[in-house]
């Protein structure tokens, strides 16, 4: 077996196993304890505790004083597929954000098939000729690149970087109609809602892959060490990303609802004709709603909270608004947080900036200080208040 001899893992790498171990579990329970209704949550949850295994038995190695093996030959085969199927369990998780409902147990068994075919081929290859050859280094791997147990090796990692490639694809092609959702749904569209952290969850996957695929060329305990401290720092990262995040959509919409349903709503298709006469009614009964209750001011408002005074679904509520009020939901509440901010800055002086911004609804000090500026050619809330006072 390689190595020949028996070396002293490092005490910070025992540490950060450790660590890694914690919060992995940690994370996955605490999770799970908030994933009702919420699939992304069940996906990182369990894409949590896959990757906290490895962990806990090398823990569990050290708590009873196991030998340490060193690191293994370069491109050890198995490692190829740990990085493979490790990077696959976190493939769900952004496509389940953005595109609820999407990843069918079909679906997922498709994106599945490279690498069941990858490690199918394989296991027949070691059926039939046995293990490939362990080599003690890069360079005598190369020397025999042409034999199939080394270039399969590469042919391993391929995949692994195709499925890398495909997380960010998915993300990119639903990002479009979830902002398009966000935009019909609530005053600050995506803003509030915003994705682009989830990019940085594709830029973890990359660097961690990276790094791992760096410690199987050469392995040792520097490569081992970085990338132990950069799954640390993902998965930290994640999992307070992934507790603070809202969903956009509805609780239980995707449970409560056919899948034909579902993608009527996502796609906002048109609404049949036999609404049209009641519009009228409708939009006095929300505009009478809004001047006396103010719900608009509340930041997490948004469009299906109207069927507290109208019980319709939310592609019903979207046509009222659009036809009743000539602007959509998001728009007429902005102009109504952005006339009542116009009134306390001129008649609540001590009121600060950020907190007129968020008595008006707004995500933030930031998002309301660009949506006022862009109603008003430019002009800051600042300078505003200064002009009218």
């Amino acid at each position: 077996m390689f190595p020949d001899k028996v070396v002293t893992e490092p005490l910070i790498f025992k540490f950060l196993v450790l660590m890694i171990t914690v919060v992995c579990t940690w994370g996955a329970f605490a999770l799970f304890r908030q994933s009702s209704r919420n699939r992304a949550r069940l996906f990182v949850a369990t894409s949590l505790l896959i990757w906290a295994v490895p962990y806990l038995l090398r823990v569990i190695r050290n708590l009873f004083g196991l030998p340490f093996e060193g690191y293994g030959p370069p491109l050890y085969p198995p490692m190829c597929f740990a990085v493979l199927y490790f990077n696959l369990v976190l493939l769900p998780y952004p496509v389940e954000l953005i595109r609820p409902g999407w990843l069918t147990w079909r679906r997922g068994f498709f994106l599945a098939i490279p690498a069941l075919i990858t490690l199918t081929v394989y296991c027949i290859y070691v059926a039939i000729h046995g293990a490939p050859e362990d080599y003690g280094s890069f360079e005598h791997l190369y020397a025999k690149r042409y034999s199939f147990g080394v270039w399969y090796r590469f042919v391993i990692l391929g995949v692994t970087g195709l499925y890398l490639l495909a997380t960010f694809l998915l993300a990119l092609a639903q990002e479009d109609r979830y902002k398009r959702w966000c935009e019909l749904n609530y005053a600050d569209g995506a803003e509030s809602h915003g994705i682009a952290w989830l990019y940085a969850y594709v830029a973890g996957m990359f660097i961690m892959t990276g790094i791992f695929i760096w410690s199987l060329h050469s392995p040792g305990a520097l490569p081992a060490l970085l990338h132990a401290v950069a799954v640390l720092i993902f998965f930290c990262f994640v999992i307070c990303r992934a507790l603070r995040y809202d969903s956009p959509f509805p609780e239980g919409f995707f449970e409560q609802s056919s899948k034909a349903d579902i993608e009527d709503a996502m796609d906002d298709d048109a609404i049949v004709d036999t609404l049209s006469p009641r519009i009228p009614e409708y939009t006095a009964l929300i505009a009478q709603w809004f001047d006396d209750e103010q719900p608009y001011l509340d930041r997490n408002f948004k469009l299906t909270d109207t069927a507290r005074i109208l019980p319709l679904n939310r592609s019903y509520l979207s046509k009222i608004y659009n036809e009743g009020f000539g602007k959509s939901f998001s728009e007429l509440v902005r102009d109504r947080r952005m006339e009542e901010a116009r009134r306390l800055l001129i008649e609540a002086p001590e009121l600060s900036i950020s907190e007129i911004a968020e008595k008006c609804g707004f995500s933030s000090h930031s998002s309301f200080h660009r949506s006022f500026a862009a109603m008003h050619g430019g002009e800051t809330p600042g300078e505003y208040r200064t002009k009218n006072t």
